[in-house]
């Protein structure tokens, strides 16, 4: 993907910059990209079999 700084003068311009430009985009195009952000977000450790641990903890109540 071909990187590119553009200039705006607001938000609201900058914001219907980048709707146009995905929408232009193929659906594969836009997987590929959020494919990217997420291998990024976890970073060069991640192990895909590595999950939460599960946590049990019984609590007796009184029958008062």
């Amino acid at each position: 993907m071909e990187r590119v700084i553009r200039r705006f003068s607001d938000f609201a311009e900058a914001e219907r910059a980048d709707r146009e430009c995905y929408a232009r985009m193929t659906p594969h195009e836009r997987l590929r990209i959020l494919d990217e952000i997420i291998t990024r977000g976890r970073g060069p450790d991640y192990d895909p079999k590595q999950r939460l641990a599960r946590v049990y903890r019984i609590v007796k109540f009184s029958r008062s």
